[in-house]
């Protein structure tokens, strides 16, 4: 991947409805998120979808849910996670 050159990665609407069945896109997060934490280098990740699974709402989607438990785990390492929920920037 050209991404281990890159000091910066950002993963822009990282929706539910963007994750197939097939996983392919699942798998290559996964590669992306691997390459940017192998190299040190930041990430940000963009997402209208909440971190972990919500209680409240057991069948609401989340992004624990769509990536594997590695991926969450390096993002979670990688410092910051802000969240926004509810509304437009």
């Amino acid at each position: 991947l050209r991404i281990r050159h890159s000091p910066l990665v950002v993963l822009d609407d990282m929706g539910a409805a963007h994750f197939s069945p097939s996983g392919f896109l699942a798998s290559l997060v996964d590669d992306i998120v691997d390459a940017v934490y192998q190299q040190c280098h930041k990430l940000i990740l963009t997402t209208d979808l909440a971190m972990l699974p919500d209680p409240k709402e057991p069948g609401k989607p989340c992004l624990a849910h769509l990536v594997s438990k590695r991926v969450m785990s390096r993002i979670k390492d990688a410092g910051v996670i802000e969240t926004k929920l509810g509304g437009r920037l």
